[in-house]
């Protein structure tokens, strides 16, 4: 289980240096872009969650923080929608995400999966002009993600 959290973790964060890549569109680096923008999200809000939310998080190591932050990325990426529909379709005993991951990581990767899409097609459709539906989407995706970072996905 730890490791399985982990890797997600980094498989997002390595989405994030794909919003690097400003070569000429195709439908693999939008998707990725897609991804990236929502672990770049995540990511800063596992860092706030670590830095101020966390209890007694000052007096862990500087790698357990950062190990514990990487893990909480997926967690945090999927935001409060993520936790509501978790809680909506959760079954048998009730508890923390991370005791359940068999049923809540589907709802990560198809929420991801959806607004990845959404942002691809936004990608592939955009001239250079400004996109404000894409902008507002970054909004919500932030808004969404700062709503589940007191939320103790750790159990």
């Amino acid at each position: 289980m730890d490791t399985l959290l982990t890797s997600l973790g980094l498989l997002l964060i390595a989405t994030i240096l794909t919003l690097l890549v400003l070569t000429p569109r195709s439908w693999l680096v939008a998707l990725s872009h897609g991804f990236g923008i929502q672990g770049l999200i995540g990511a800063c809000a596992a860092a706030v969650q670590v830095g101020f939310v966390l209890p007694d998080s000052n007096l862990m190591p500087v790698w357990d923080r950062v190990h514990f932050a990487v893990k909480g990325i997926p967690f945090l990426t999927a935001g409060w929608t993520g936790r509501t529909a978790y809680d909506a379709a959760l079954i048998g005993p009730t508890g923390a995400p991370v005791q359940h991951l068999d049923q809540f990581l589907p709802i990560v990767a198809i929420q991801m999966s959806l607004i990845a899409g959404i942002v691809a097609v936004r990608k592939m459709r955009q001239s250079d002009s400004v996109d404000y539906f894409y902008g507002l989407l970054i909004v919500g995706l932030i808004v969404n993600a700062s709503m589940n970072v007191k939320t103790p996905w750790w159990g």
